[in-house]
């Protein structure tokens, strides 16, 4: 039987920039994954502002949380390389603030420093899990899929490269992001119709992008395994 790790992300700058909708996004995908097949503290992991607050999910009480700092995130990606194997499934959510420099997309970390997303795709390319998705929810979001791209992974983008996201009108999750969980919690375990559904339900004025080279995000099998 397969694993499936899962990497939530929030590096929120600073205390400044640490807005409640990004731990809500977390929490929320986080009940969604501890309630899946073959997840469980050891692949579950969060990495959110300094480390704080605790994350207690639904199906795992005691995921494995830490610092959405540069060195937390390049420690749990490492760490996912380090164990996922070639049968083994990957998620990478991102809710956090994100930019573009010189037409090169990044999110932010934690004490306001930058990961581009070249550096951020070559640290996953040591990832071997043949099915892979990514969902962003940060600005500048639809950068990442080039760097990204390629058949073992699907792609989810809040907006393109150089477009911007939103949170839903009460500020209380990103709205591109909400509408993903949404339909994973409906039941929905294909990422492609995911994806246009969320597309579809998106209330605010952002564009939504979708990279399935390999056709990944028709598998349901990402989710379910085995």
């Amino acid at each position: 039987m397969s694993k499936l790790f899962v990497v939530l992300f929030a590096g929120c700058i600073d205390s400044y920039h640490t807005l409640a909708q990004y731990y809500n996004d977390l929490k929320r995908f986080g009940d969604f994954f501890s309630m899946l097949p073959d997840v469980d503290s050891n692949s579950l992991t969060v990495l959110h502002s300094d480390g704080s607050p605790p994350f207690i999910f639904t199906g795992v009480p005691n995921p494995t949380v830490g610092a959405g700092n540069m060195a937390g995130l390049q420690g749990a990606l490492q760490s996912v390389a380090a164990s996922a194997k070639t049968a083994d499934r990957f998620v990478f959510v991102a809710s956090n603030h994100g930019g573009i420099d010189n037409s090169l997309a990044y999110l932010w970390c934690w004490n306001s420093i930058k990961v581009y997303a070249t550096d951020f795709a070559k640290a996953c390319g040591a990832i071997s899990a043949q099915r892979q998705a990514y969902v962003f929810g940060q600005c500048n979001s639809g950068g990442f899929i080039t760097p990204l791209a390629n058949s073992s992974r699907v792609i989810l983008a809040g907006c393109g490269p150089n477009d911007v996201t939103y949170p839903t009108d009460d500020n209380n999750y990103d709205e591109f992001l909400l509408r993903v969980v949404e339909n994973l919690e409906n039941g929905e375990r294909h990422f492609a119709n995911v994806f246009a559904a969320a597309k579809a339900a998106d209330t605010q004025k952002e564009s939504p992008e979708l990279s399935d080279p390999g056709g990944i995000g028709s598998d349901a099998s990402l989710l379910t395994g085995p």
